[in-house]
């Protein structure tokens, strides 16, 4: 049994914008099934808890979503959710993962998570989300140009390993160290041309190993490394890929794929040695450069705070339209109608302002026609009048 590791088929609902484990089941918006946003996956952890990231979360068992144990919550089939049967899932937080999307964040109100680039989705709770007091969250695509992300090098042993999932041992009876390596992406899935097969996953340190089940090589207490579940992984030779890091090589002691290159001191291999790279081909590995963010697409708003005005301007709504925008803080909502120009845009200035609580707050603008588009406010909301 696979005591910890990621799942691959989690997606995105188009509907609730959550994050669901599988779409059309469950039970989204309306007691309907999940839909699916886009055929894109997303890998998450479970079992295990690496650097960055914050455990707590569960698959709810009548919604299918993802959701935070720290309370019941709301759950859209009715009542509060039900982690009986779930896995102990971890969501990177905070700092975001060059190789992870960002932009997702949790309701206060559902304790769902959910995905915030085109809106707010609504909420079993009532209305929409909440997540003016959510820490920032992203995760990792299953697959991206250069292969499945998620890997980085300890700075200690020099070695590959699978770092979304925990931080694993390294040959000195410690964690791996990543605190300075740069994301890397293996490629996976079956045999890749000009590449050498074979490689697998070690699920007790984490390492990337090349070998069969009958002999792993040396994990990091002297038995075989644990292929059990890995996927197979393929490192590239020839060609090697665009904007790649050369210089890995496969050590002869333990199979693990190791970084060797001119002026970079041995890592540490069983033992404390060095690895043993004699004969090994020379690998190169590809390095995951974010790609620029493309324009919003849809409405949009441009907020600007002072201890004086909130100032809100909108654009991509509909022409002359009527729009309803409202200023959550907490439990507080404050709410103004407005009408947009031609163009479809609207400049509103909101007073009296007073400073924001822990958390900020949360902006959503809503036109008739159903156009969305939401936005935080950090330092200043409005002031409750009357």
């Amino acid at each position: 049994m696979v005591e910890a590791a990621l799942q691959e088929w989690w997606t995105w609902c188009d509907t609730c914008q959550g994050l669901v484990a599988s779409v059309q089941a469950g039970v989204c918006q309306g007691g309907a099934p999940h839909t699916a946003g886009t055929m894109s996956t997303y890998l998450v952890a479970f079992g295990s808890t690496a650097t960055g990231s914050q455990a707590g979360w569960r698959m709810c068992g009548k919604c299918h979503m993802l959701a935070s144990e720290a309370a019941e919550g709301v759950c859209f089939a009715g009542g509060g959710h039900d982690f009986t049967e779930s896995l102990a899932y971890s969501v990177p937080a905070g700092a975001e993962p060059a190789d992870a999307q960002p932009g997702w964040r949790a309701c206060g109100k559902c304790l769902t998570m959910s995905y915030t680039g085109f809106g707010v989705g609504p909420c079993p709770a009532g209305d929409v989300h909440d997540h003016s007091g959510s820490d920032t969250y992203s995760f990792l695509p299953n697959t991206l140009a250069g292969g499945q992300p998620g890997w980085r090098r300890c700075g200690k042993c020099l070695t590959m390993n699978l770092g979304a999932v925990s931080d694993g041992i390294c040959r000195d009876g410690a964690p791996h160290d990543f605190s300075a390596s740069s994301a890397y992406c293996i490629g996976s899935g079956g045999p890749l041309e000009g590449a050498e097969s074979n490689w697998n996953w070690c699920h007790r340190c984490q390492a990337l190993a090349h070998g069969s089940p009958s002999f792993g090589g040396i994990c990091h207490d002297g038995a075989p490394h644990d292929f059990t579940e890995s996927a197979t992984y393929g490192v590239q030779i020839q060609p090697p890929p665009e904007g790649g890091e050369a210089g890995w090589r496969r050590c002869a002691v333990c199979n693990q794929l190791a970084f060797n290159s001119s002026g970079v001191p041995d890592g540490l291999c069983v033992g404390g040695v060095p690895h043993d790279v004699t004969n090994s081909p020379a690998f190169t590995v590809a390095v995951h450069a974010p790609a620029e963010p493309p324009p919003p697409a849809g409405p949009t708003l441009t907020l600007t705070e002072s201890a004086d005005v909130v100032v809100v301007d909108g654009s991509a709504f509909g022409s002359s339209a009527a729009v309803e925008v409202s200023f959550i803080a907490g439990a507080v909502t404050t709410k103004a109608d407005l009408t947009t120009d031609s163009q479809g845009a609207f400049h509103h200035e909101q007073r009296p302002v007073m400073a924001a609580p822990a958390g900020g707050g949360l902006i959503i603008a809503r036109d008739q026609g159903g156009a969305a588009a939401s936005g935080r406010l950090r330092s200043f909301v409005p002031a409750p009048t009357g």
